[in-house]
C-alpha cells in the first residue's frame, strides 16, 4: 500500500472505521455499515486525496442521515436541530 494511503487509512481507523483485507482492494467499513474500497496499488498519484475526500463525504452523509432520523426535535451530536 502507498505511504500516503497508509496515513489516510490509519486516520480513518482512529475515527472508528475498520479495514477489511481483500486481494487487490481492501475495504474500509464504518460502524454504521457504510463501505468504501481502497486500492492496494493505485495508479493515480492523487489516490490518497481521493480516498480522503470519499471518507469525508461518507462521514457527512452518515451525520446528515442521523440528523434526518432525529425526528423528535432533539439536537444531535453534529450540531443539527
Amino acid at each position: 500500500m502507498d505511504k500516503e494511503l497508509k496515513i489516510v487509512v490509519k486516520a480513518a481507523i482512529k475515527r472508528g472505521w475498520k479495514l477489511v483485507n481483500g486481494g487487490k482492494h481492501h475495504t474500509l467499513v464504518h460502524p454504521s455499515g457504510v463501505k468504501t474500497q481502497v486500492s492496494m496499488s493505485p495508479s493515480d498519484r492523487n489516490a490518497h486525496r481521493q480516498l480522503e475526500r470519499r471518507i469525508r463525504h461518507k462521514e457527512k452523509e452518515i451525520a446528515d442521515a442521523q440528523c434526518e432520523g432525529n425526528a423528535a426535535g432533539n439536537s444531535c451530536r453534529s450540531g443539527c436541530v
